[in-house]
């Protein structure tokens, strides 16, 4: 029980004034669930800091009080990461919303962390750039906390997952610390990393707010094409599929690419709802590839045909139609470039719980039948599970993304599709998934197979954090 509430509210709304500390229930609901199985636990307390420095006093106090700091920048994870496991201060960064700078030649970003995904886009497409936009995460949502969650981005099978470049944080002792050309006060343009300090930002992602809060991040973005092609591509198993797009990946023509099955893409693409999504699901093959091309009219001409070339030799079809649905890939664009993410996915029964996993080609089709049949055993239809595939490293590696619907109202439809996602995870963990974003209810689970790796972890939290402040209890760090 953390003693002194009265004062601890007292210096925080000395901090950041009193209209920007929460305290009421209703109020702290957002901070302490979302639409994973993780246990709600509301905040002591959310603040809303405008500054770094009121960052760093924050902390310092907290320090100082014995109390942890959870970081929560748009609550569009829905994983858990900012559900407190004890009494604790939430730190919304919603009002740190500055872009500090756009520079249209070296096609690179600072902003802070309150910057959403549609407030950037609007911004860079005024210079002719545009923002590389994740899977599953709405316009809405924070792109610094977006990207140092490593949630997967449409642009990953061109341009590979490293957009975050330098980075300055708050360390959990209330120090600030910048890393690559950041470190070094009043650079002009503080973007490369790769100087000789080490590279200590790629710590940062993933790790949940456990090793500090960062404040201010430079990222890339890249051109705003006026041309550009979505192309449809149809298969019955995905056996067939995982050979097809290596082969569309080595002519390196696309720059997005994902697959989705029947039910994932419905949902992906319905507009009138459920009307729309009957006909697309009935109609679409099991598995579909998304390829997007972008560049110069011309360009895309000359990709197109290539595309074109490789789908012959398959004797595969390439459409620019899907299902009879003339604007399919107008769809495609606009969501790629405001996404709506799980605000997608929830229309089908109003929660969508996915799991996050990696894996190679080879396991595609023994990882589908196994879920599949963990599904059956659970009475839940196979045919109502969602699959989305991110094909990376040309085809060797895929982001592999199953999906589960429930309603949220019907406790006995949400503890069922509890256990199947439980077991469905286990599962894929025990035969070899790789799990890079072990959120709550996986963190255990991947660590037990990685002990000296996680032992290494803990002993640079406590170096870093040594009076545990920093969301604990995340990452299987107590």
């Amino acid at each position: 029980m953390v003693t002194n509430e009265k004062k601890i509210l007292e210096d925080l709304q000395q901090i950041v004034g009193r209209e920007h500390v929460v305290i009421d229930e209703e109020g702290l609901q957002k901070y302490g669930s979302d639409q994973s199985f993780v246990k709600p636990l509301n905040p002591l307390y959310a603040v809303r800091p405008r500054s770094q420095a009121e960052i760093c006093k924050i902390i310092l106090m907290a320090n100082q009080k014995g109390i942890p700091v959870i970081p929560y920048s748009s609550g569009t994870n829905l994983q858990g990461a900012h559900i407190p496991t004890r009494e604790a201060i939430t730190l919304d960064l919603s009002r740190m919303n500055k872009i500090h700078l756009i520079d249209p030649i070296s096609r690179n970003v600072i902003l802070e962390p309150g910057v959403t995904f549609s407030h950037l886009q609007d911004e860079v497409r005024k210079q002719g750039l545009r923002v590389l936009t994740p899977l599953g995460v709405p316009s809405t949502g924070s792109v610094i906390g977006t990207y140092l969650e490593f949630t997967p981005l449409f642009s990953w099978p061109k341009y590979g997952a490293w957009e975050t470049l330098t980075m300055e944080m708050v360390l959990p002792n209330g120090e600030v610390m910048g890393t690559g050309q950041m470190a070094i006060k009043d650079t002009p343009y503080p973007y490369t990393w790769t100087t000789p300090y080490a590279v200590v930002n790629r710590m940062c992602l993933g790790a949940q707010g456990t090793l500090g809060v960062v404040t201010k991040a430079a990222l890339t973005i890249k051109t705003l094409y006026e041309t550009a092609e979505v192309f449809f591509v149809g298969f019955d198993d995905l056996t067939t599929m995982a050979e097809a797009v290596r082969k569309f990946l080595r002519i390196e023509a696309t720059e997005e690419v994902f697959v989705a099955n029947a039910h994932y893409l419905a949902l992906f693409l319905a507009k009138k709802w459920p009307v729309e999504f009957n006909q697309l699901k009935e109609k679409s093959a099991p598995w579909t590839l998304v390829m997007v091309v972008r560049g110069e009219s011309e360009e895309v001409e000359l990709k197109a045909l290539d595309l074109e070339d490789v789908a012959s030799s398959l004797q595969l079809e390439l459409e620019t139609e899907l299902s009879g649905m003339t604007d399919a890939g107008e769809r495609i664009l606009n969501e790629i470039s405001y996404p709506r993410g799980y605000l997608n996915q929830n229309r089908y029964k109003g929660a969508w719980n996915p799991i996050f996993s990696y894996t190679v080609m080879r396991n595609l089709p023994p990882f589908q039948n196994l879920i599949s049949a963990i599904a059956d055993k659970h009475n839940y239809p196979s045919g109502d599970i969602g699959f989305l595939m991110l094909p990376l490293n040309h085809g060797a590696t895929f982001y592999f993304e199953p999906s589960f619907y429930r309603d949220p109202l019907d406790k006995e439809d949400s503890r069922r599709v509890e256990e199947l996602f439980l077991k469905v995870s286990r599962e894929l963990i025990h035969q070899g998934a790789f799990f890079d974003r072990p959120y709550p209810l996986w963190a255990k689970e991947v660590y037990t197979r990685a002990s000296f790796y996680h032992r290494k972890i803990r002993e640079i939290k406590k170096v870093v954090d040594p009076n545990n402040i920093m969301n604990p209890g995340k990452l299987a760090l107590e």
